[in-house]
């Protein structure tokens, strides 16, 4: 089912949105210098994050996570694009994951998800806000080693 979303026509969601804003970098192609970018969400079909730097639906795209240690980039097509408004002046972007690298996209998406509960109890905990790249930092010399690959 699709449905008018102002500009641009979407299909109804079909996976969960996890909230997070985990660094990641983009590259356009394998040379080009990765754009630094933050999540805004994750799921298993693909990610959003919000850039000053300018893609256009239909791009191809490469999404490394520098703060999961021994993740590696996961493929994907940039699908829509919802421009800024100041003051932030950073655009939010849809990305879908390609067939070839959804097994190890889900496998960050679990990840991601452990890091951002991990963070919350943290927080609350020590009663003091952790970023997602420091919780993501510390989760993973805890518990990577344990968690399946």
């Amino acid at each position: 089912m699709k449905k008018p979303a102002g500009d641009r026509v979407t299909e109804g969601r079909k996976f969960i949105r996890h909230p997070s804003n985990l660094p990641a970098e983009l590259r356009r192609n394998a040379v080009a210098r990765p754009d630094a970018v933050h999540l805004e969400n994750i799921s298993d079909g693909g990610l959003a994050f919000s850039s000053k730097v300018s893609y256009s639906p239909g791009e191809e795209i490469a999404i490394a996570f520098p703060h999961l240690a021994g993740s590696k980039p996961v493929r994907g097509t940039i699908r829509w694009a919802c421009k800024a408004r100041p003051p932030s002046a950073r655009t939010l972007y849809g990305v879908q994951v390609g067939a070839r690298d959804a097994k190890r996209h889900t496998a960050v998406v679990e990840k991601i998800c452990h890091i951002e509960v991990w963070r919350e109890v943290q927080q609350y905990l020590r009663k003091k806000k952790i970023s997602s790249a420091e919780a993501a930092e510390e989760w993973i010399r805890q518990y990577d080693r344990s968690f399946p690959k």
